[in-house]
């Protein structure tokens, strides 16, 4: 472990990511995520650290594949900009770093019971997310009934997919050939 190794939080849902983020943030940390894309383009020619109400982005998302392309393209890891790296994908560490310009990977676990618990209280309010997470027919069901339903595996795999699975073997639908 060197100094000059950059952070990577390999972010797995509903296990305390928002919550790292915002501790990050509150240090005064440059972050690289899916947040320095949202209010600006993905498409500036070079990088460069924007502030958002006291928050620092790198315009690059490593959240995604193409973001994660662009920043190697336009050289992340070398550059310095970004003090720690969020992704809820390995691939990312792999194709912007380098033996001479490392990144060092760390996660939160949590116990998949009580993430699945926080999954079901999260998808009836998550209105915001995409129709494969917000449940708006789960809003007010007693978790009890939600578990005797029998559809829990299918509440869970449409969210998750065998995530965590796919992505320690190597698979799933995020591959990208390096």
């Amino acid at each position: 472990l060197k100094e000059e190794d950059t952070p990577v939080y390999w972010h797995i849902h509903k296990s305390g990511g928002t919550s790292m983020k915002d501790y990050y943030a509150c240090m005064g940390l440059v972050e690289a995520s899916e947040m320095g894309v949202i209010r600006h383009s993905d498409s500036e020619p070079e990088l460069q650290v924007h502030d958002r109400e006291g928050t620092y982005y790198v315009n690059v998302d490593v959240s995604r594949k193409e973001g994660s392309v662009r920043a190697k393209r336009l050289g992340l890891a070398k550059s310095g900009l970004a003090d720690i790296f969020y992704t809820q994908f390995q691939f990312a560490a792999k194709l912007l770093f380098t033996p001479e310009y490392r990144g060092r990977v760390f996660t939160l676990l949590r116990h998949p019971v009580e993430r699945s618990v926080s999954m079901f209280y999260y998808k009836q309010i998550a209105s915001w997310e995409n129709p494969r997470i917000y449940r708006p027919d789960l809003d007010g069901m007693n978790i009890g009934v939600w578990l005797k339903r029998g559809d829990v595996q299918d509440d869970v795999e449409a969210m998750y997919g065998n995530f965590m699975v796919a992505r320690l073997v190597g698979g799933g639908p995020h591959n990208i050939d390096l």
